[in-house]
């Protein structure tokens, strides 16, 4: 082919590892443009400096420029990052292969890498990689005029279909048409081809013996500037993959079947998949029964069977007959879910990817089918019975079963099916906006009044009402979270004023959002924001409660939204506060007003309990910041009395009220009366000193690097102090220490040098700058050091300069506990 080509010098260029990406910025607004100018024009070959990516769009395609833009675009509602690979041509005779990865950061910010992957200048480079890629020895190639009349192929398509290339050039494609694919077959393929620039699958085709051979096909329309059209065919012979063969010798020429493993082939499979992965893996054994249709039974059939071959689901495959098929799936045991839920995980996954991969129609014949499932160990003991029983609940499945799948276990078919009735369910009351809203008072301790109401999602349809925790779950695992929290918020924005008209134009109303989410923390909050402003209400009424808030990131940006949404009156809580040390990272930035405390500290608290002790501290901490306190779940009078006595600012629960629609509330109510006869007890101060971290590793600063190992091994989490007789001088964290390690090592290639490096002094790593308090500082002093910037840990010393004792963050959230 390459004599057929004009021939010029030229070199192909791959772009070293290491200066591939070339980071780019563009805002629309202002249109302006950053990147590494020099890096791109070496990459590309330009002459000049570009002033956008349009600019460098220009040397492609308009068809593909169109794309991009195309992505551009959709990128504002897609939750995932553009990319996009296309090929340039920046002078004539040079292509550039590119990637283009990009995300957008708002409505007129984009950022992103330009990869360009490798540089072709010449016309015989050009022609050499096609002649690599048209002499590949297993990928037969023809190509056809836009009459559909072939003008070339190449040696392996020669040998797959048996005819020389003088025989071929000027036939029709039809040529190789088996009667086992119907006329409405091959009209479809070209129309998809027409409508969408391609078509792939699996079809017979006749050869030259006139038999019917099995190809994989990827069928492309190529049209050039001149005006003219090409097809182009890779086909691939899937016929010793697929183990095609006559059913038997009785039936018609041509009539084949996916000869996967039969069933006892199946079986012994299976024993010794079993057997392999007992312990550690669920085995679901599923059998399938498709409705393929009587026009298109041949090519479904092996599209179906080349898809369980290749999926990443199926552990093993199998034919049991004609036409029911088998498969097992393996999923790793999980003790944080149960078998129902992983079952449940595997089995969408498989369906999912099969949707995506043998497309709607070839995907209908399965679910309109019939479907059993038996599961290992649960309710089948061998692989026998596990096959024997799915095909006994696939017999025995309905066309109308919604769950697709038919269990031969009931309990576990129920429970399925009626996971799949609450998924479906919850799709549509979210979708619908048909979400039930009740609202639980939040009562001020102080006057016993209620102040606040925190609007709760509720599900019900006519004859039931579901588990609210369960239904929850469900709508995390569908990613549903994020679209709940907008539709409970706009309805309790929207039943606000009638509330206010019983309690008073005070009263508050509290919105939760779940920071579970696909969305990132910024995202839920510009949401509750704009939905708080469009209903109309007074912002200083509202509080958004942020849930999950171990996915809550402390950075810029957050802090500016949650400034300006503070900056209206809103108050932010967070929500099952003490439940993990992060929290304390929330409140030393003071964007917080409010922290609620877990009902598993509430519940059944003593005095001088742990739990007791805890929500003590976390109240005394609170209030030195300027943060309000709520309990939660509090539901005796007992509990109350004792929270009440250590200070807390709000309470809810059952003791009050659970959660109510709208309509129950009918007068104003006060609990004012649980509260008499409650001494609320004076919170005093405490020393620093009194709750200080313990049993502190100190060594000098000559003490090797290996002594200082063994130190930070046995306490990981807490610095180790270097001292100078009864001054501390320093710090070394583990992580200090290993990454010096690390780096002296690298460096050092002779073992010699490297022993050397565990006798270095912990002079030559330790922090000297550290923050160092005084030791007689009390309780009070803990929001001044950290409003002033103090970074932990405290070193806690005397009026003499000589160490007392260590304070860190984690101490700060337990030391009452130890009391």
């Amino acid at each position: 082919m390459a004599k057929l080509l004009a021939t010029a010098q030229g070199d192909v260029h791959v772009t070293p590892e290491g200066s591939r990406a070339i980071e780019w910025y563009y805002d629309t607004d202002t249109c302006e443009f950053v990147a590494d100018q020099q890096q791109i024009m070496s990459a590309f070959h330009l002459p000049h400096p570009i002033n956008g990516i349009d600019d460098l769009l220009k040397h492609s395609r308009t068809s593909q420029i169109e794309e991009i833009k195309q992505k551009i675009v959709d990128s504002e509602t897609s939750e995932e990052d553009g990319f996009l690979s296309c090929c340039l041509m920046p002078n004539p005779g040079v292509l550039v292969l590119v990637d283009i990865r990009f995300e957008r950061l708002n409505d007129h910010e984009i950022r992103g890498i330009l990869i360009p992957q490798m540089c072709i200048s010449g016309l015989e480079d050009i022609a050499n990689i096609l002649d690599t890629v048209f002499d590949l020895p297993n990928v037969g190639i023809s190509v056809a005029d836009q009459n559909l009349c072939i003008i070339g192929c190449n040696s392996a398509f020669q040998y797959q279909m048996g005819y020389l290339r003088d025989e071929l050039i000027g036939e029709k494609t039809s040529f190789f048409r088996s009667e086992q694919h119907g006329e409405e077959f091959y009209e479809q393929l070209w129309k998809e081809i027409d409508s969408k620039g391609y078509w792939n699958g699996s079809l017979m085709s006749r050869t030259k013996n006139g038999s019917n051979q099995v190809h994989y096909h990827s069928i492309y329309r190529i049209n050039f500037i001149s005006g003219q059209t090409l097809y182009f065919d890779f086909c691939t012979d899937i016929s010793t993959s697929l183990l095609w063969k006559k059913i038997n010798a009785g039936e018609n020429r041509g009539q084949f079947s996916a000869f996967l493993p039969p069933r006892k082939e199946f079986e012994e499979q299976l024993v010794n998949l079993a057997q392999s992965s007992r312990s550690k893996n669920i085995s679901v054994v599923i059998t399938f029964r498709p409705a393929f249709s009587s026009q298109s039974r041949l090519e479904q059939q092996l599209c179906f069977s080349d898809y369980i071959m290749r999926s990443r689901h199926v552990s093993l495959s199998g034919q049991l007959s004609r036409d029911v098929f088998a498969i097992c799936l393996q999923t790793p045991q999980c003790q944080w879910l149960s078998p129902l839920r992983l079952i449940q995980m595997v089995l969408r996954g498989f369906l999912a990817d099969l949707k995506n991969e043998v497309g709607s129609s070839v995907y209908s014949t399965i679910v309109e089918g019939q479907t059993g499932v038996a599961v290992l160990g649960y309710d089948a003991q061998t692989a026998g019975h596990a096959i024997a029983h799915a095909a006994q609940a696939m017999v025995s499945s309905s066309a109308d079963d919604r769950s697709y799948f038919n269990f031969y276990s009931s309990e576990l078919h129920s429970e399925l099916v009626k996971r799949f009735y609450l998924e479906d369910f919850l799709h549509k009351v979210i979708e619908n906006e048909a979400v039930d809203v009740y609202f639980q008072p939040i009562v001020e301790v102080s006057t016993g009044n209620v102040v606040k109401f925190e609007a709760l999602a509720r599900f019900s349809n006519e004859t039931e009402t579901f588990d609210t925790q369960e239904m929850i779950a469900i709508i995390e695992d569908l990613e549903l979270i994020s679209a709940l929290d907008d539709v409970v918020c706009k309805s309790a924005l929207s039943q606000l004023p009638d509330l206010q008209g019983i309690y008073g134009a005070e009263v508050g109303l509290t919105i939760n959002r779940s920071l579970n989410t696909k969305l990132n923390a910024l995202q839920v909050l510009q949401s509750s924001f704009e939905i708080i402003l469009e209903s109309g209400v007074n912002p200083s009424n509202i509080t958004i409660e942020l849930t999950e808030t171990a996915y809550f990131e402390q950075d810029q940006e957050h802090s500016v939204a949650l400034e300006q949404i503070r900056k209206l009156g809103i108050d932010v809580a967070i929500d099952d506060f003490g439940t993990g040390y992060s929290s304390f990272a929330y409140l030393k930035e003071d964007q917080f007003d409010l922290v609620k405390i877990d009902r598993k500290f509430i519940k059944d608290i003593v005095v001088d309990s742990t739990s007791y002790n805890i929500v003590k501290m976390i109240t005394e901490l609170a209030h030195k910041l300027n943060v309000k306190v709520v309990a939660e779940g509090v539901e005796s009078e007992q509990e109350l009395n004792v929270l009440t006595s250590i200070g807390v600012d709000y309470m809810q629960g059952f003791l009050f009220s659970p959660a109510v629609p709208l309509s129950a509330f009918k007068a104003k109510i006060s609990y004012e009366t649980l509260f008499d006869n409650v001494v609320q007890e004076q919170v005093s101060e405490s020393p620093l000193l009194t709750f200080c971290h313990s049993n502190i590793r100190r060594l000098k600063q000559n003490a090797p690097l290996s002594l200082a190992m063994e130190f930070v091994n046995l306490q990981p989490q807490v610095s180790l102090l270097v001292m100078d007789s009864n001054r501390c001088i320093g710090l070394v964290t583990k992580e200090r220490l290993e990454q010096y390690l690390s780096a002296e090592m690298e460096a050092n290639t002779c073992t010699k040098m490297k022993l050397h490096v565990w006798e270095h002094p912990l002079s030559k790593i330790m922090d000297t700058e550290f923050a160092s308090v005084s030791v007689d500082s009390p309780v009070s002093t803990i929001k001044e050091n950290i409003n002033v910037g103090c970074p932990f840990p405290w070193v806690l010393c005397d009026s003499q300069n000589e160490f007392r004792g260590l304070l860190t963050q984690e101490d700060v959230l337990s030391y009452l506990a130890s009391v």
